[in-house]
């Protein structure tokens, strides 16, 4: 299969090469745009692909993309990166679509993983995600991985448990759970248990994907 185009959003020239050339090492085709309004002339809402897009830029800024291109009901998946994130911001970008939230200065093996997820997706197709969860906006973008260490934590399972069980270390446990409790928008698995409890969530949605 090859490899979907990626579109990169960002009005910093030293960080659209930076990201051009990684991504260009790694197979993908890559197109770039300094504001919002270039990436709009140049695309459609039937465009497949990848958009690496910056949160604050001049003009329309990167949640207002996000807005455009969740109401106009575009097929590109988004992945947002900033300087200056924090848990609101990214609880936001993920209820508006984003399927990953980056904070610079992140490592360009994160960044791969982020767009491998996307082109996961893609290739999986539009819908296969929204089934495998309630229809929540908080849980749509996370990965398989951070999905297994969802369902893992709902269910009891210890961190070591989850290192055990998907054959990886406790420190790369440790970090994804991190990034999946940010995600989501939780300190804790206690504020997630109380979050599904006061919601009425059936407990079965979480007992898939196990590790």
């Amino acid at each position: 299969m090859n490899k979907p185009s990626v579109f990169i959003v960002d009005d910093d020239p030293a960080i659209v090469d930076s990201l051009r050339y990684l991504l260009e090492q790694n197979g993908y085709p890559v197109e770039s745009y300094p504001s919002g309004e270039d990436l709009f002339r140049s695309i459609s809402p039937e465009t497949i692909g990848i958009l690496v897009l910056d949160v604050r830029m001049p003009g329309i800024d990167g949640m207002q993309v996000l807005e455009i291109l969740r109401s106009k009901k575009f097929l590109v998946k988004t992945i947002m990166i900033t300087g200056h994130g924090d848990i609101p911001m990214t609880v936001r970008a993920i209820k508006g679509g984003a399927v990953e939230f980056l904070e610079k200065p992140f490592y360009p093996e994160t960044l791969l993983q982020a767009i491998e997820d996307a082109a996961t997706i893609i290739e999986n197709g539009q819908d296969d995600d929204d089934e495998k969860l309630p229809e929540i906006e908080r849980f749509r973008s996370l990965n398989p991985r951070e999905r297994v260490i969802l369902n893992g934590i709902v269910r009891g399972l210890s961190n070591k448990e989850l290192a055990e069980g998907l054959d990886v270390s406790l420190r790369t446990i440790q970090f994804g759970r991190s990034r999946m409790f940010k995600k989501i928008g939780f300190q804790n698995r206690g504020e997630l248990m109380e979050w599904i409890v006061a919601n009425n969530i059936d407990l079965k949605y979480f007992h898939r994907d196990k590790c």
